[in-house]
């Protein structure tokens, strides 16, 4: 068994890194594969980098190689990067660390001569593994068992890894939500214990982090068990935990309810967010009518507020943070299998957000009570195919689509400020059905509203 995973490892090794290695050992010094991309290799996945480890000092690697591309990419912190043809790596020479003062670098680096003690300060035991082409597969700490069980377990002691690192315990939910893995006992009490530290972690390390998760297969697993640490650095969460909806449609609490819109959606990072936050508003909402059935008149407005306040303390890009708030503002408005609403909405929205305000609604009803379901996705299904109907059609849906354009309502001299209105009017009317998108009977009825526009000024 042994030799079978060896040698899936070494047919898969790119020969530049097994030619790097074999420089190293020509010129006396030590050499092994490192890190994730083993793990990858034993998971069957492909790897996105490649890290070496050796006892050559970061100097000693810069003459080693001197004849490649060589960048002192962390020469402080023992890395040098090597780029072979076709090929880049990253080589660090065997350390130990301690003093970890700013929650991220240790303060303190000593070199040392043994594998054993490299490995020994690594995060996770299914990332402390090594291997040689010739010497073969190094694993001190039960990795390959680990893998093997699918579980995620710290390397020595969790409580120090996760204090030397606290945003460790985010890699944690990463790989479990990538790789569908269990966190071990010991690690995840250690995780809850020290969660309060992620308060001394960057935003954007934190955001790269939580990005990973929501995007992953098994995101919905994660979000679910260990949702006291996603609190931390999201508190808006809090209030929906355990929230009764107290409405019949409803068979979740509002946090389940969300994280069960979230794993009915694609990995998408804009449509995850918005399903994470649509509902986040909905205690502040909250009312009962005589009846006790619950209601959350204006939530999506709120929650959209939410979103965008959480997202920018996350520094999320502007862009995104525009597109998380317009799904999760309009993900509950209202669309019928109607064309004429449903050119309207496709104007509105245009033809991509349109779509995914329909895939957001057509989760939060998979996350709804399953006897409203069947009825509610035929109705969806309807709408997707008027709308696709619509879009074959080439109806125009922005001003853009027109056969006239601003230069035509000048003729009839209206001023610039008064152009967009008079147009908007006009596509108003296509869309209603009022008059075809032809030239001259445009050109008709545009004559038509500027003499109204140009009377009412």
């Amino acid at each position: 068994m042994k030799q079978n995973l060896e040698k899936v490892i070494d047919q898969n090794i790119p020969e530049q890194i097994k030619s790097a290695i074999q420089i190293l050992n020509q010129n006396h010094f030590e050499a092994y594969l490192v890190g994730g991309s083993i793990r990858d290799f034993l998971l069957q996945k492909k790897p996105k980098d490649f890290d070496i480890a050796s006892n050559a000092k970061p100097d000693q690697v810069l003459n080693v190689f001197k004849n490649f591309t060589v960048i002192p990419t962390g020469v402080r912190y023992g890395t040098v990067t090597v780029i072979m043809p076709g090929q880049k790596m990253e080589i660090t020479t065997y350390r130990i660390e301690s003093d970890y003062q700013d929650y991220r670098r240790p303060s303190q680096i000593t070199f040392t001569e043994s594998i054993h003690e490299d490995l020994a300060r690594r995060d996770f035991t299914i990332n402390a593994l090594a291997y040689h082409p010739e010497k073969g597969l190094l694993d001190f700490f039960g990795s390959q068992k680990d893998l093997k069980s699918k579980i995620i377990r710290a390397v020595g002691e969790a409580d120090q890894r996760f204090q030397e690192d606290p945003l460790r315990i985010l890699r944690a939910l990463r790989f479990a939500s990538r790789l569908g893995f269990s966190i071990e006992g010991k690690t995840a009490k250690a995780m809850y214990a020290n969660k309060i530290l992620l308060n001394r972690i960057s935003k954007e390390r934190i955001r790269q982090e939580f990005t990973s998760i929501i995007t992953a297969n098994y995101a919905k697993e994660i979000l679910l068990k260990y949702k006291d640490i996603f609190a931390v650095f999201i508190p808006d969460i809090i209030n929906t935990f355990d929230f009764d909806q107290h409405n019949a449609y409803h068979i979740y609490d509002v946090y389940r309810h969300s994280i069960e819109v979230l794993d009915n959606v694609p990995n998408e990072l804009d449509l995850r967010l918005a399903a994470f936050y649509h509902d986040i508003a909905k205690p502040l909402t909250f009312s009962k009518d005589q009846s006790e059935n619950g209601h959350f008149y204006g939530h999506a407005r709120f929650s959209a507020e939410i979103a965008k306040k959480s997202l920018l303390e996350l520094k999320f890009d502007s862009k995104m943070i525009d597109q998380v708030y317009l799904l999760v503002k309009y993900h509950d408005i209202p669309i019928l299998p109607e064309k004429n609403l449903i050119k309207k909405r496709l104007s509105k929205f245009g033809k991509e957000n349109f779509f995914k305000i329909l895939l957001l609604q057509k989760a939060d009803t998979l996350g709804k009570a399953k006897e409203i379901i069947p009825e509610r996705l035929i109705i969806i299904n309807q709408i997707e195919n008027l709308a696709n109907e619509i879009i074959n059609e080439k109806t125009p849906l922005h001003i853009k689509d027109l056969k006239v354009n601003g230069y035509d309502a000048m003729q009839f001299g209206l001023k610039a400020s008064q152009i967009g209105k008079a147009l908007q009017l006009l596509l108003d009317a296509i869309l209603n059905d009022e008059l075809k998108n032809e030239r001259q009977s445009s050109l008709n009825y545009l004559e038509e509203i500027a003499a109204q526009i140009l009377k009412d000024n």
